[in-house]
């Protein structure tokens, strides 16, 4: 393994029904996570990850179920620092290059692995909130659709100016009759980067990663490459059907899926692919 994590996830929720058609739920989350990297020594860090959510469902009106709600977050970095303690022996890092290549002139381009000089490390707190907004609308006995609606905005402090994302959610259901359903969903969803993915691709400057997307001039410098801080984006499509034979003896379902993902945040690379 290159690598070693450690996490521990708590999850609190309180939920109350004011009446039969109103209700309120609250839930509370945290989330720890210790990572280090074997091959670079003590390189690495951890990440604290809080975040409360607030939703508020009513019946009130006909033919409808609405929610509404919102949700705030909140992440810390730190460098060389855990919350689990670490396996890694601090006496094996090493400030002698971990990489190297040529670049078009034939230079070789050797830098040393940054990382273990935790002070240029990134320390910061990322802030995240949320709105969303949902209705499961019962046409008639037959057709039933489902419309949502999410908007995000984060910052990563020290790193990354203001970012969000929208995310639509529609979806239809079709009662053939008593034993067979048909469901078609689209939505939208997105991933950032996180503490890991910050460390490799802004400090450690892989010529690697850079020589991807900017190619030097015979006898230029070579030029460092800015990373690009929008979310990865998820483009899901999906049809369903499910059906009841021989008195519900027997059951199927049946899935059929498209997923397209825009600027991946590539897990090797640790960049940004359009």
């Amino acid at each position: 393994q290159e690598g070693v994590q450690r996490q521990l996830n708590g999850k609190l929720r309180w939920a109350h029904n004011f009446n039969e058609t109103e209700a309120l739920t609250l839930s509370l989350s945290s989330e720890l996570t210790d990572l280090a990297r074997i091959k670079s020594g003590v390189a690495g860090g951890s990440e604290g990850h809080v975040e409360g959510k607030l939703v508020a469902t009513t019946k009130r009106i006909p033919n409808n179920q609405l929610a509404i709600g919102g949700m705030f977050g909140a992440r810390k970095f730190h460098a060389a620092d855990f919350f689990f303690g670490s396996d890694i022996d601090p006496t094996a890092a090493t400030s002698e290059p971990s990489y190297a290549m040529s670049n078009e002139t034939g230079k070789e381009i050797k830098e040393p692995d940054s990382l273990l000089a935790s002070a240029q490390v990134p320390e910061g707190e990322w802030k995240e909130w949320a709105v969303f907004l949902e209705d499961v609308y019962k046409l008639n006995d037959v057709l039933v659709f489902a419309l949502g609606l999410r908007a995000d905005f984060y910052n990563i402090d020290k790193i990354a100016d203001n970012q969000h994302s929208l995310s639509p959610r529609v979806g239809v259901s079709w009662l053939i009759n008593s034993n067979h359903v048909l469901k078609a969903t689209y939505q939208q969803g997105f991933r950032t980067a996180d503490y890991y993915n910050l460390i490799q691709t802004l400090e450690r400057k892989n010529p690697q990663v850079q020589a991807t997307f900017k190619k030097s001039e015979a006898g230029a410098e070579f030029a460092n490459f800015e990373f690009d801080f929008e979310p990865e984006k998820l483009h899901s499509f999906e049809l369903n059907y499910h059906g009841d034979f021989a008195n519900s003896a027997i059951s199927l379902d049946a899935n059929v899926f498209f997923n397209r993902y825009k600027k991946n945040i590539d897990i090797q690379n640790l960049v940004t692919w359009d």
